[in-house]
């Protein structure tokens, strides 16, 4: 291709060179960019990361926060379960454990953690924590991360090591501006006296402080809400600062208000209250679409719908209300009708989430779907497990031939001396050993081995003393040595071999209605194969392995169709209960009927042909 201006040639050549070296950082840039408001929503259900998720990469505006069980493994086989803080996406609705460094859920509690309004920042208290005893209360900072970037600032009072922390929970002001804190400082008054706490405003932005309430005569603030500013309220008064100049209006209500909040329109007014000077009185909601019209107009509002709290709004009509657990009310501040929204999700959580408050403006969307996660060290335990199995045959299967291999001195008529190669016949009755008059000894090791596998062997709540694949293994090796006497004794061996493998997630601790399925299904297997083999070779015995194999096969079916029944309908649990030990008592059953086979001698006193060893 050919250039016709050189100027726009070298722009052209510029421009290619800029992106060449500034794409990647152009790439990230965008990437951190945080999403307009118009872009984040709140999710239809907040889900929290599955309990084996490791995802801690939050880079994105958060829509919600809240506290769910964790599990982390611990060591080969141990795990540990503990409750930690998760964010969900304003953009998607994903979920990811959310890192907050100092703050901890058992030192502090579920108050001290907040997201802002508009998602893009998370704010936590890092208690104090000494060398030597460690107080309640003491709190040695603040911390906040703005959560597009993942930066971390933290904001620490000047002066002095520690301060004693006084607001129940931490909260941002309505504008996202500041994260608002409210504390006592050694040197102001004893910690035992009212009074001598301060209202801080951090600034999100630079991290500054600004006391916006001084300690004095009065309690704790009730914060409330507003589209600029800090709002709190105290008795009958509503305080609204700007905590940049300073500049505060104070606004008097006939109730005494624990939560007041106004619209996005700065015009609409919602808040809650009692009746003033009578403590026993009810809380109500009083809300309107002017402060005036708010000061004395309840919402008669249905049962059941409680009014602890003010979420946000969904525009200037209508307020939120929550929240039990995961319900939360929009209510028409005009006409009292309620809209109720459950917002439950899944994960093992324990409170109800706090959400970003100006995303109610925006329609709720449907979150992705929650990505299953399991235990991390599955794969190594297959793969440790496997070769466990490998190996125990690989050295079972040595030792089993050198105890059944018989010397050739036994195995030839007295007198008479070895020829290489010689096939030699022994009966019963002519010297052999004790394996040859008694053939089926294999059954007992079989019998073992599967008693090994389905009995656990605990010392002090430890794990199982005796892998769950060696007792399959050593009844896989005992069947297999039948083999040639029927067919069944091989596919029994087949069906153990089988066994072993899903039983090695299953020592581990892994536990699965898969693993279940089919270490049941090849134990059954091996049930039915034995006992038809022992039907043709033990003629004395096939009353018996007649019984217990139809009882087998009829009583799994049974349990199959009882477990289905008590899904649908619980009081078939019982009968599911029933089935099942009438299953154990059959296996009982069965395992008699090996260790006696074991003992049996063949009536027709059928040679048994040896190899002769050079």
């Amino acid at each position: 291709m050919r250039i016709r201006s050189g100027r726009r040639g070298a722009h052209v050549l510029a421009a290619l060179a800029a992106l060449f070296v500034l794409g990647p950082a152009a790439i990230v840039h965008a990437e951190n960019d945080p999403a307009s408001l118009e872009e984040r929503h709140l999710p239809t259900a907040v889900n929290a990361p599955g309990t084996w998720s490791g995802d801690e990469d939050v880079r994105w505006p958060v829509a919600a926060i809240g506290v769910a069980t964790r599990t982390e493994p611990v060591g080969l086989v141990e795990k540990r379960e503990s409750l930690a803080l998760f964010a969900v996406s304003a953009l998607d609705g994903h979920a990811a454990w959310l890192r907050t460094p100092g703050f901890s859920l058992d030192s502090w509690g579920f108050g001290g953690f907040a997201v802002s309004p508009d998602g893009r920042w998370i704010g936590w208290v890092r208690p104090h924590r000494p060398k030597g005893p460690s107080y309640p209360g003491r709190v040695a900072g603040w911390s906040i991360v703005e959560t597009t970037t993942g930066a971390i600032r933290e904001l620490d009072v000047p002066g002095v090591p520690w301060v004693k922390g006084t607001m129940t929970e931490l909260a941002f002001s309505g504008d996202s501006r500041y994260l608002l804190t409210s504390y006592e400082t050694p040197g102001t008054r004893k910690a035992s006296q009212l009074g001598s706490h301060q209202l801080v405003a951090w600034d999100t932005e630079d991290g500054k402080p600004t006391v916006i309430e001084e300690p004095g005569p009065s309690w704790l603030p009730n914060l409330g809400s507003a589209p600029t500013g800090v709002t709190w309220a105290r008795g009958r008064n509503v305080f609204r600062v700007d905590p940049a100049s300073g500049d505060m209006t104070t606004v008097t209500l006939p109730q005494d208000v624990i939560a007041a909040s106004w619209g996005p329109d700065d015009t609409s007014f919602a808040h809650i209250g009692r009746t003033a000077g009578k403590p026993k009185s009810r809380w109500r909601l009083y809300a309107g679409r002017t402060f005036a019209e708010a000061r004395g107009r309840a919402v008669d509002l249905p049962s059941g719908v409680g009014v602890d709290q003010l979420l946000g709004w969904r525009d200037p009509g209508h307020v939120v209300l929550g929240h039990f657990r995961t319900s939360v009310h929009v209510v028409d501040v005009v006409t009292g009708a309620v809209e109720k929204i459950d917002l439950k999700g899944d994960g093992q959580q324990v409170n109800a989430p706090y959400l970003a408050s100006d995303l109610w403006e925006q329609p709720l969307v449907v979150p992705e779907e929650p990505e299953e996660v399991a235990d991390p060290r599955r794969p190594w335990w297959w793969l440790s497990g496997t070769l466990l199995v490998l190996l125990a045959g690989v050295l079972l299967s040595r030792r089993w031939r050198r105890t059944t291999d018989q010397p050739a001195e036994l195995t030839r008529p007295p007198g008479e001396p070895a020829r290489p190669g010689q096939q030699t016949q022994v009966g019963p009755g002519d010297g052999a050993s004790t394996a040859d008059s008694r053939p089926w000894r294999p059954l007992a090791t079989a019998a073992t081995g599967i008693l090994l596998a389905l009995l656990d062997f605990q010392v002090g709540g430890s794990h199982d003393l005796i892998p769950d694949p060696l007792g399959w293994v050593i009844a896989a090796l005992a069947l297999g040595s039948l083999a040639e006497a029927h067919p069944g004794f091989r596919l029994a061996g087949v069906a153990a071999w089988v066994a072993a493998v899903p039983s090695v997630p299953e020592w581990f601790g892994v536990e699965s209605t898969l693993i279940d399925v089919s270490v049941g299904l090849a134990l059954l297997v091996v049930q039915v194969a034995i006992c038809t083999a022992l039907m043709s070779v033990s003629p004395s015995r096939r009353p018996s392995a007649s019984t217990i194999r139809w009882l087998a096969v009829g009583l799994n079916i049974a349990q199959v169709l009882a477990i289905a029944g008590a899904s649908a309908e619980p009081s078939a649990a019982v009968l599911a209960f029933a089935v099942g030990l009438a299953s154990l008592g059959v296996l009982a059953w069965f395992l008699v009927l090996l260790y006696g086979a074991s003992k049996d001698v063949p009536r027709t006193g059928a040679p048994r042909q040896l190899a002769v060893r050079r």
